[in-house]
């Protein structure tokens, strides 16, 4: 997970403008980390700063392959978000409405919108992992 970690930290190096002084602090820490059911997926919620950006990735690893990459990424650290497994081809991602995530890192996906639920169908050879990202507003209890 290690190198598919390293492409979410490009990504935010990408988001982030670095003119001026050398010597900024690009910090990064791994939230949690849930297995599929079958124990071929792994999600890993990561968090990076670098000067004024902050991100929030979900990366995945297919173990069955060896490979993986960081499939959405959300503006802004510290967003409590709720991973659940349904099954090992469907992933849940409840987070608070107010936040905005910024989409796919990766370009083999389709997504589609279900009420108020974005379904991001991505594939990593054979593997299908359906990504479901649930905004829920805090009287729904987020």
């Amino acid at each position: 997970m290690r190198g598919y970690s390293l492409l979410f930290l490009l990504s935010v190096l990408f988001l982030c403008s670095c003119e001026g002084e050398t010597g900024h602090t690009l910090t990064y820490r791994v939230v949690e980390r849930l297995t599929s059911p079958d124990g071929c997926c792994i999600a890993e919620v990561t968090e990076a700063q670098f000067e004024e950006t902050r991100v929030t990735g979900l990366n995945l690893e297919f173990t069955e392959y060896g490979g993986g990459f960081g499939a959405v990424t959300f503006r802004g650290v510290g967003l409590d978000l709720k991973l659940r497994w349904i099954d090992s081809e469907n992933l849940e991602i409840r987070f608070s409405d107010d936040v905005s995530f910024l989409g796919n890192q990766y370009g083999n996906s389709t997504v589609t919108r279900t009420g108020n639920t974005t379904v991001e169908r991505v594939q990593f050879y054979k593997r299908v992992v359906n990504l479901l990202l649930v905004p829920v507003s805090a009287d729904d209890g987020a």
